[in-house]
């Protein structure tokens, strides 16, 4: 029993860490965001995947900051062509200074056309 418990205080305690990334959305364009090195940061962004567009890592110092595993996408509402989802990307601050960080929305296969829209951030890890 006392062994099942530590696993189990241990899990929560791993998970706790997971929990603490600094969250942003489309609401926090062009702000400025501080982080510690190991810190996690989650960038949550409205898609339409089932249109063409997605989003895509621009610009990155990856020095400074580095994805931490794939996009995640999570359906919102009905699911029929079009609808809208939730593209979140995770990211890991591997190192102290500061980078823009640029995620655009475009099309994979229109090479030469600037994307739609953009999500600027300037990540400051300290």
């Amino acid at each position: 029993m006392r062994k099942l418990l530590g696993i189990v205080l241990g899990l929560g305690i791993l998970l706790g860490g997971c929990s603490g990334a600094k969250k942003l959305t489309i609401d926090d364009h062009g702000s400025r965001v501080r982080l510690g090195v190991g810190d996690m940061l989650e960038i949550t962004l409205e898609s339409k995947p089932s249109t063409g567009y997605s989003w895509t890592i621009y610009e990155i110092d990856q020095a400074i900051i580095k994805p931490a595993g794939d996009v995640e996408y999570t359906e919102k509402g009905l699911v029929i062509p079009g609808s809208c989802c939730d593209a979140t990307f995770n990211f890991e601050a591997v190192g102290k200074g500061e980078t823009g960080l640029v995620l655009g929305y475009h099309r994979e296969w229109e090479e030469d056309i600037a994307p739609i829209e953009t999500f600027v951030v300037t990540v400051i890890v300290e």
